[in-house]
C-alpha cells in the first residue's frame, strides 16, 4: 500500500434516543459520495408557485390583518384553492 493509497472510510456510530429508548446505529460507507440536498424539479415549481401567490395576494393583505388582529381568512381560502 503506497503512501497516498485510499483508506476505507471509517464506520460512523450514532445513537438516537426517544422517550427513554435508545437505538444504536453503525454506518459503514465504503465510497464517500456527496449528498445532494437540493430541491427536486417538482419542489422548485411548488416554491415558485407559493412565492407568486404570496407576492400577488397574501402580502397585500398582511398589514390589514395585523392591524385588525384578525385571522387571514382570505389568505387561507387562497391557499386552499391553490392546493
Amino acid at each position: 500500500m503506497g503512501l497516498f493509497a485510499r483508506q476505507p472510510a471509517p464506520a460512523v456510530t450514532f445513537t438516537l434516543s426517544n422517550k427513554g429508548r435508545s437505538t444504536r446505529f453503525v454506518c459503514q460507507n465504503q465510497e464517500q459520495k456527496p449528498v445532494d440536498f437540493g430541491l427536486t424539479k417538482e419542489q422548485k415549481l411548488l416554491v415558485e408557485r407559493v412565492d407568486r401567490l404570496v407576492k400577488e395576494r397574501i402580502a397585500r393583505r398582511a398589514a390589514q390583518y395585523d392591524q385588525a388582529i384578525e385571522a387571514p381568512r382570505e389568505d387561507i381560502q387562497d391557499l386552499h384553492r391553490e392546493g
